[in-house]
């Protein structure tokens, strides 16, 4: 089995979905986190000169998404066909898309505007992700929405509250052994 290094920056929550399909998989790896002074000495090494970047193997891939997929992949994660692996994806991709929402929000001056768009997050695109989460196993779509939700509980505790189907899923991704060993890690 290969020896991973998952280096990101020291203050980077783009590798949790990495970090739980590891836990899923039940695969160690070394976390490497740089500062600033040394990513910038480290940085011709990187392709596109950014974190976060796996390496193993004498290789190196980058971009977060991109790493996350390589290890779902390689550890049965991403689903037992392209169609599965297709739905994985158009769930991730729609996760993504809310969270540029979330970001717009959280830009937003305008009380009215700010409401506007917490509306249309809550009431369409969320809902959305709620219809596709259907039957599919521990792997790269419920890795992405574990990271994404923890990230989105800081903000806000309750941001779960009114969407049964999506704490249900919250709940049962939590009790899984090995998810709930890498959170208390």
């Amino acid at each position: 089995m290969p020896s991973y290094r998952l280096v990101t920056p020291q203050k980077c929550g783009l590798v949790g979905t990495t970090k739980v399909l590891f836990a899923l998989a039940g695969v160690e790896y070394e976390l490497v986190k740089l500062s600033a002074e040394e990513m910038q000495k480290e940085k011709g090494r990187m392709p596109f000169g950014q974190l976060p970047i796996l390496e193993f193997d004498g290789k190196t891939i980058a971009q977060s998404r991109a790493v996350a997929r390589y290890v779902a992949k390689e550890y049965g994660l991403y689903g037992k066909d392209n169609y599965d692996q297709a739905r994985a994806d158009m769930i991730v991709d729609q996760i993504y898309d809310v969270v540029e929402r979330v970001k717009v929000w959280a830009k937003e001056q305008d009380p009215d505007k700010k409401e506007q768009i917490r509306k249309d997050i809550a009431e369409n695109t969320v809902n959305i992700i709620i219809c596709l989460f259907v039957c599919l196993q521990a792997g790269f779509a419920d890795a992405t929405f574990l990271s994404i939700s923890q990230r989105w509980k800081l903000i806000n505790p309750n941001c779960l509250d009114g969407y049964p189907k999506l704490t249900a899923l919250n709940s049962r991704l939590l009790s899984l052994p090995k998810v709930a060993e890498y959170l208390k890690a």
